[in-house]
């Protein structure tokens, strides 16, 4: 898979995330699905700097959503 595509699946994959954790999970409970979704982010990254790239753009959408 290209690059740009992966980093499109990553901020959409943010986004809908964020807008879930707002409207349906409260509390410190939003914390799992992040983590489960960050270790995807860093599983489907074939080397260490794209993980670190793909990662900081996870949390950055995940920050503004």
């Amino acid at each position: 898979m290209k690059k740009s595509v992966k980093i499109l699946l990553i901020v959409v994959a943010a986004a809908m995330l964020g807008t879930a954790s707002n409207y349906f999970i409260t509390g410190w409970d939003n914390v799992i699905p992040w983590m489960i979704a960050a270790l995807l982010v860093g599983y489907v990254s074939d080397v260490r700097r794209n993980a670190i790239i793909y990662g900081a753009e996870f949390g950055y959408v995940l920050f503004l959503v």
